[in-house]
């Protein structure tokens, strides 16, 4: 449960921040999804949440979907916005 609060909690501070400061870049990655490190109730409640949207259920394992090449992209684009 404390993993879904934290979640909504960094989902909202995004939005908050996106809202208070126009100009700034708020980007959101797909990460891990570590079933076999979950408590048995998470487990639960992210299958079924994953399941809903047509994700991978089988929680014998862990998937991930982290896209690196996105994630370096951004960097590249952050570092280029930086002052010399």
């Amino acid at each position: 449960m404390k993993l879904l609060v934290r979640w909504f909690l960094l989902a909202c501070a995004l939005l908050l921040v996106a809202h208070l400061y126009p100009g700034v870049q708020v980007t959101s990655f797909a990460g891990a999804l570590l079933y076999r490190r979950y408590n048995p109730v998470i487990r639960l409640l992210m299958r079924f949440i994953v399941g809903a949207a047509g994700g991978e259920t089988d929680t014998s394992r862990d998937y991930e979907y982290t896209d690196w090449k996105a994630v370096e992209r951004l960097a590249a684009d952050l570092a280029a916005d930086l002052p010399a």
